[in-house]
């Protein structure tokens, strides 16, 4: 996993300006500046991007480019993101399917403690961890582990 990029002063205020565009209606001109503040890796707009192609907001539906754009927050540690991709990946939705490495992002936004992140993704996390580890297979689950413990040994 890599570490989030600390944002500049500008990107952040970038951003903040984006954020007020959208809430006021601006989806538009709000998903352009994200997109571009997404494309010098800010993770934040990265998860935003992300959601707007999932919710099918500012631009049409499309689940790849949605995982895409989350994948990349994911790397940098954003919960929300790592929780979007776990399941995307569990379903086969916007990727390939991968259950057990759908497993294990979600394990992985289970024990994310963001300040920033909203309280229940933790939990949202671990319920729907729990419920593919029970629809997964024996090899599935022994995939898993041995994520789990590479990441573990390299310090993830």
């Amino acid at each position: 996993m890599e570490i989030a990029m600390q944002p500049t002063q500008q990107q952040i205020d970038s951003y903040m300006a984006a954020h007020q565009a959208f809430m006021a209606g601006n989806h538009d001109s709000s998903f352009n500046e994200m997109k571009r503040l997404a494309h010098e890796g800010l993770a934040d707009a990265q998860h935003f991007v992300g959601w707007c192609y999932e919710q099918g907001i500012a631009v049409e539906s499309n689940p790849e480019q949605a995982f895409h754009w989350w994948e990349k927050a994911a790397e940098q540690g954003i919960a929300e993101s790592q929780n979007a991709i776990g399941s995307m990946l569990a379903a086969g939705e916007g990727c390939k399917r991968n259950r057990p490495l759908g497993a294990y992002w979600l394990a992985l936004a289970a024990s994310t403690h963001d300040e920033n992140e909203f309280v229940t993704t933790a939990a949202d996390s671990e319920k729907a961890l729990k419920q593919l580890l029970k629809e997964m297979s024996s090899d599935e689950i022994n995939e898993f582990k041995q994520m789990a413990e590479a990441a573990a040994q390299q310090g993830a």
